[in-house]
């Protein structure tokens, strides 16, 4: 009973954080993910597991991505806050309302602020609505 429960547990599906289940959701190619993850767990189009390497250039090209309309949703981490702008600018070619939800902001607010920085700027077409997920 005990190896048959064991078996059972190990072919359970991974429990998904927080990137990837929006990832998983919405689909990597909806979503740019802008983080300093070098390796990455995504799903083909039949639902299957695969790793995903990330070269060195991908968070520029999942920056130009978003910013051109490619990619609908836009995911950046703490690695990807700093240098980069994410608004509706007037001169990108994507300039949707953007939406900004905060997810594990941390303990230090400077942080928090940098990030929402990225996504509200001068010469935007709107402000984004910003919203705190706890």
């Amino acid at each position: 009973m005990r190896d048959a429960l064991v078996d059972k547990l190990a072919s359970l599906d991974p429990i998904p954080g927080a990137l990837e289940q929006l990832l998983w959701h919405f689909g990597h190619k909806q979503v740019a993910e802008v983080t300093g993850r070098s390796k990455r767990v995504l799903k083909d189009d039949s639902r299957r597991l695969f790793v995903d390497s990330r070269g060195s250039g991908a968070n520029i090209a999942e920056t130009a991505a978003f910013m051109q309309g490619d990619k609908q949703i836009l995911i950046f981490s703490d690695a990807g806050g700093t240098g980069r702008s994410y608004h509706a600018d007037l001169n990108a070619a994507n300039r949707r309302r953007r939406s900004h939800y905060l997810l594990e902001a941390g303990w230090r607010a400077d942080n928090a602020i940098q990030g929402l920085g990225r996504s509200h700027r001068t010469n935007q077409a709107s402000a984004p609505n910003a919203t705190k997920l706890s």
